[in-house]
């Protein structure tokens, strides 16, 4: 799952990366994005970000696409009841507090054992704040650096049994 798909560039490359342990036909990606919502909207760089665009370029791959267009505060927030649980989640959406923090809630419930969750763009103040208030008895959180910007891998901590 990727909250922010753009032009489904980072989409392409998640799906291909998974298309190294499975078929293409096993592969489901959901993506939350605006798109085109606002006349105005251009994406970055000026250029036009379609839902219809973008599936056309990810349904190439061969794996089952679901785009949902809204903000994720809402529409996330509406379907999440409804998602399976998720392998690999991509937050790189809005960047606010007030965002981040919905889009980290609702993905927390779409987490099974293994799930990794990649949290773009930490360096912004509403990112850093949502990464700093996530429980860390709960989730073990690795700072990794890109060529952009630094995100954050977080991961649930292992259940540990003890023995008595």
């Amino acid at each position: 799952m990727e909250i922010g798909v753009f032009h489904g560039v980072t989409a392409e490359q998640i799906i291909k990366a998974a298309m190294s342990n499975f078929r293409a036909d096993e592969i489901e990606y959901y993506g939350f994005d605006l798109f085109s919502m606002s006349p105005d909207y251009e994406g970055h760089f000026g250029v036009p970000s379609t839902s219809e665009e973008v599936v056309k370029k990810l349904r190439k791959t061969g794996a089952k696409i679901r785009l949902f267009k809204g903000n994720t505060r809402e529409i996330l927030s509406r379907v999440v009841g409804n998602l399976p649980k998720m392998d690999f989640i991509f937050i790189d959406g809005g960047h606010s507090y007030k965002t981040m923090k919905s889009d980290w809630e609702n993905s927390k419930r779409l987490m099974h054992s293994r799930t990794i969750v990649i949290l773009d763009n930490v360096n912004h103040p509403g990112v850093r704040k949502v990464l700093g208030e996530i429980n860390k008895l709960d989730f073990v959180i690795e700072i990794l650096s890109g060529y952009y910007a630094s995100n954050a891998k977080v991961q649930k901590q292992e259940v540990r049994e003890t023995v008595c």
